[in-house]
């Protein structure tokens, strides 16, 4: 699950990569539209989701998987 914090008078995005590691992300947002920046999160979690299910099942890589 990430987050969204303010640095300044802008909006980032805190989240997990498919291998685990910390990221962060500018929104080009700025503070105030906390909304607009959880929908971006939502929607950079759920590519995350599909590279991680992706790199979990490298050996049986199909083009339906590929293409999500």
């Amino acid at each position: 699950m990430g987050y969204v914090y303010r640095r300044g008078s802008r909006l980032y995005l805190g989240f997990k990569t498919a291998d685990g590691r910390e990221k962060q992300l500018a929104t080009g947002l700025p503070a105030g539209q906390e909304k607009k920046a959880q929908a971006m999160l939502r929607r950079v979690e759920a590519k995350v989701s599909v590279n991680a299910e992706i790199i979990g099942s490298a050996a049986r890589l199909t083009v339906s998987l590929y293409a999500k």
